[in-house]
């Protein structure tokens, strides 16, 4: 779901990237290291004041869960206000733990996230197919519900009267206690940990996952990605961080009840992420920071914490969409702040060679086809059949169903009848990603890259199949992940030069024109190599000069093995590229052949040039 409160920023961008060897882990320790240093001054400065010793902690654990709620709504795109339940279960749970289970804190608190994150998990599937109100009244239910459920079973939270006799957490013997500085020397650390893993994580592909299925479900598909995975996971993770800010949160009140995790928590995590800068990568920590200087210079003000929350709150969403991150960001590219490292060599693409062992002709073939809406056939027996290195055609008058086919065989829409095979596999039944997966890829009508990528970002999505770091490797940025995205950057900055758009490869999509996309979404498609490729309109919009590079661009894939089929209304462009042509009509195939044959009969002329044959 893309926001309207919002406009986030993609962390991470490709154009930050460095290949510098070496570089990466040293950039790692300077960031680690000045974490740790700001919170062992912040604890210095605090000292033995008790207020304020309170006031770091509690903003410590709220960075927590500001950051946990910025995976699933800041980077998915998710408006879960569910998130509230999954902070009170970490700290129910891991007291509960301790009383009932006799367990110590520190076995008590990762099993109460282990617990939170199974939760989460199992939250995804009933709010699967919800989106945008919908999944937030699904999960708004849900959190009513839960806190319904903590205010009645007595036996095991204390119901409205709360849960007490909550035992401080002991080091060596030494009892930490919240609000004193023993409490802040063991929550700041865990702040610290926290802040590398979602800095880390920022900058991997499984965030740019997230992005790209919040900004398009469609488009994430079309790039091999399945949705449903990086939702569940986005769930996953952000409930792991909130469930280890619910334990923190217990142990410092020592005493919690139904109301410590009221709606009023939701708002406020949602709140000061908007002012930080939701999907971003310092938002949370910035906008914890923005929260205590608004609720103590209020208070300096005389109680005006609230006129001057509610007016930061009024000044982002109507002038800074982007947080106070998205504003910093603008002022230092405006001072000329922004920098670019070094840049990885470009890859020159080498798509697989039909001469090659490895490169067997393959086949796609539609059969009898057919597809209607409300009694109205769009598709109406088709048959089609390309072989690797061919270029088919499939042109028609406006309504003649050439999307509809594409979207047939893409496994966008499921055929009233017919069959779809790639070789000997049936097509049919397949999720968009597994098609694309199977290694038939197709681009849109209109160009669907993510807005707030730059190209080169974008075209990295379509090597999502390649990665071969797992899960975990991806959330911490391993090693094996980071190599895996300097390959794909690298291989993503040869398809761009092959397209004949490398010079706009650190431009976000948003600021480029119409032409631009439309060759680097056909880049981003052949970046996962497909065997066969569906092009929906590929020269809609553009100049003669940029409809010859596409067709240059189209030849050089086609002459590598890679079987295309065109859509496109432009006759000279069609013939230019393509050795044979299907026309449509009304759903049915009018001619079929040779194309300048095609082109020549006076049906197809009457039917789709509207005028007499020559």
């Amino acid at each position: 779901m893309s926001d309207a409160m919002t406009t986030r920023s993609h962390p991470g961008s490709a154009k930050d990237r460095t290949v510098v060897p070496g570089i990466g882990l040293k950039n790692d320790l300077v960031r680690l290291g000045s974490a740790a240093l700001f919170v062992v001054v912040l604890g210095l400065v605090a000292g033995d004041n008790a207020f304020w010793i309170r006031v770091v902690t509690s903003a410590a654990i709220l960075y927590i869960l500001v950051g946990a709620y910025n995976i699933i709504f800041g980077y998915a795109g998710l408006f879960s206000l569910a998130h509230v339940v999954l902070y009170s279960l970490g700290g129910y749970g891991s007291v509960i733990l301790e009383d009932r289970a006799g367990m110590s804190f520190w076995v008590a608190v990762p099993v109460s996230m282990a617990i939170t994150t199974v939760v989460a998990l199992l939250l995804a599937y009933p709010t699967a197919r919800l989106g945008g109100a919908f999944f937030a009244l699904g999960t708004l239910a849900l959190a009513v519900g839960a806190q319904e459920l903590t205010n009645g079973w007595t036996d095991f939270t204390g119901g409205a009267q709360g849960y007490l006799g909550i035992a401080p957490p002991e080091f060596f013997g030494r009892a930490l206690i919240g609000g004193t500085v023993g409490y802040y020397w063991l929550v700041a650390p865990l702040a610290v940990i926290c802040f590398e893993l979602f800095f880390r994580s920022s900058a991997s592909s499984l965030t740019r996952r997230m992005v790209a299925l919040r900004e398009s479900v469609v488009a994430t598909e079309a790039v091999g990605i399945n949705p449903r995975r990086v939702r569940v996971t986005a769930f996953g993770l952000s409930g792991l961080f909130a469930g280890l800010a619910g334990a923190l949160f217990a142990h410092q009140q020592l005493f919690i009840s139904p109301e410590s995790f009221g709606l009023h928590v939701m708002i406020q995590t949602l709140i000061v992420l908007l002012i930080g800068g939701a999907g971003t990568r310092l938002g949370p920590a910035i906008g914890v920071i923005a929260l205590v200087a608004i609720q103590e210079g209020g208070e300096r003000l005389g109680n005006a914490s609230d006129l001057l929350f509610g007016v930061s709150i009024i000044v982002i969403i109507a002038f800074a969409p982007g947080g106070l991150v998205g504003i910093g960001s603008r002022l230092a590219r405006r001072l000329g702040w922004s920098s670019r490292t070094a840049q990885a060599p470009i890859v020159r693409v080498q798509l697989p060679d039909p001469e090659g062992e490895a490169s067997s002709p393959r086949t796609l073939s539609v059969s009898s086809v057919e597809l209607a809406f409300a009694g109205v056939k769009a598709v109406d027996g088709v048959d089609l059949t390309v072989q690797s290195g061919e270029v088919l055609g499939l042109i028609g008058p406006n309504g003649a169903g050439k999307t509809s086919v594409v979207n047939i065989i893409s496994g966008l829409v499921r055929p009233s009848a017919g069959e779809v095979r790639l070789d000997d596999t049936s097509l049919i039944g397949l999720q968009p990603y597994e098609v694309a997966r199977q290694g038939v890829v197709r681009t849109f009508q209109s160009a669907r890259l993510i807005p707030n990528f730059d190209l080169v970002t974008n075209v990295m999505l379509g090597r999502s199949a390649y990665s071969r770091a797992n899960l975990l490797g991806e959330f911490l940025h391993s090693p094996r992940s980071r190599t895996d995205d300097d390959e794909a950057y690298a291989f993503a900055l040869g398809l761009l030069e092959l397209m004949g758009v490398h010079e706009h490869a650190f431009t976000q999509a948003a600021d480029l024109p119409y032409g631009v996309l439309r060759r680097a979404e056909i880049a981003r498609a052949l970046a996962l190599e497909p065997a066969f490729l569906l092009l929906d309109e590929p020269g809609a919009g553009l100049s003669g000069g940029e409809r010859d590079e596409i067709a240059a661009a189209i030849r050089a894939v086609a002459a590598r093995g890679v079987g295309v089929v065109l859509i496109d209304h432009n006759v000279q462009f069609v013939a230019s590229v393509c050795s044979r042509l299907i026309v449509l009509s009304s759903g049915r195939i009018l001619a079929e052949g040779e194309t300048g044959e095609v082109l020549e009969r006076r049906d197809v002329v009457t039917a789709y040039l509207g005028g007499a044959a020559q």
